[in-house]
């Protein structure tokens, strides 16, 4: 997952606002008892005179253990006044959000690993710029809004099918997926699924509606570059409900299709068109490369529209 200039500015942030407010604490703190404030740089002085001794001293552990006794001595007095006033060292110290990687992002002393909050932080991100809805997942996908039976074992299939398409990400026999049926299916949720276990997973996921792409490239053309490449996985859904604009909508969606084959990317797409009709509006070259055995997994759904059921 890519760490935006966003996010990092938002920790610098945090982290900064966490120090000061600690400052402002101990500032106060030390104006109703100076003497902790003499006590800090007596601390600080000590140590560092250490640094200094232990370069020439010819017994190091000697110098160690009387700077240690001394400091022993400041940290008892700090301890009784505390007591005295009431102050506790949490409430001097800086109150980061994140206990773990004290608002860095990154915890581990020596090799540098990325905190579980900035790995959520992303994943969040992801959701809002990619149009993945967080609450459908296979974990909420319930088959029984499915009345018929052979509808239901059907979806139960391309259930299974689609979580092994991701367990298997991205080293799957065929990387791309075309999902077919009509309107009221499943596409839609089977696509967040997928969108979610593979962002949950750090995989960049972009999912836009073909009329955004569409909306995107037009932006792009305009001075906005929009990437359609980068990503681990580009979903398109509702191919088929783009403006037809001559010179761009065929055009550039078989240039995304081709260039992200080419760059072995995955791209899952979803459609109400039927097979001839998809020939039909984009044409042979692009066709051929939608529906491609070697590369394309073709799904089709059939049965009642759910979402008429539910209602």
């Amino acid at each position: 997952m890519i760490i935006t200039r966003e996010i990092k500015e938002e920790y610098a942030k945090k982290r900064a606002l966490a120090l000061a407010a600690s400052e402002e604490r101990k500032r106060a703190v030390f104006a109703l008892v100076p003497r902790l404030e003499q006590i800090e740089a007596l601390r600080r002085e000590l140590i560092f005179d250490m640094g200094l001794k232990l370069r020439l001293a010819d017994d190091k552990g000697a110098v160690r253990k009387e700077v240690m006794e001394h400091i022993a001595i400041l940290d008892a007095e700090q301890t009784e006044l505390f007591k005295q006033y009431g102050i506790t060292e949490e409430y001097l110290a800086p109150q980061f959000e994140c206990a773990q990687c004290n608002d860095t992002g990154f915890v581990g002393e020596f090799e540098k690993q990325m905190c579980k909050c900035l790995k959520q932080r992303l994943l969040e991100q992801q959701y809002a710029t990619s149009h993945i809805s967080g609450a459908e997942s296979f974990e909420t996908f319930n088959l029984d809004i499915f009345k018929k039976p052979r509808q239901r074992q059907l979806m139960e299939a391309v259930k299974m099918q689609m979580e092994e398409y991701c367990d298997s990400f991205p080293n799957n026999d065929k990387n791309d997926i075309l999902l077919m049926g009509d309107a009221g299916l499943g596409k839609t949720f089977l696509l967040n699924c997928i969108a979610k276990r593979l962002s949950d997973k750090g995989f960049g996921v972009l999912k836009l509606t073909s009329y955004n792409l569409i909306n995107n490239v037009l932006k792009s053309m305009r001075g906005e570059p929009f990437d359609f490449i980068s990503p681990d996985l580009l979903i398109i859904d509702d191919l088929g409900t783009e403006p037809m604009i001559p010179n761009v909508t065929r055009e550039h969606l078989f240039a995304t299709v081709n260039e992200r084959q080419n760059a072995h990317k995955p791209t899952v797409i979803a459609t109400n068109l039927l097979p001839e009709e998809l020939q039909e509006a984009y044409g042979e070259r692009l066709f051929s490369r939608i529906v491609a055995p070697r590369m394309t997994k073709i799904i089709k759904l059939t049965g009642d529209n759910v979402r008429i059921a539910v209602k």
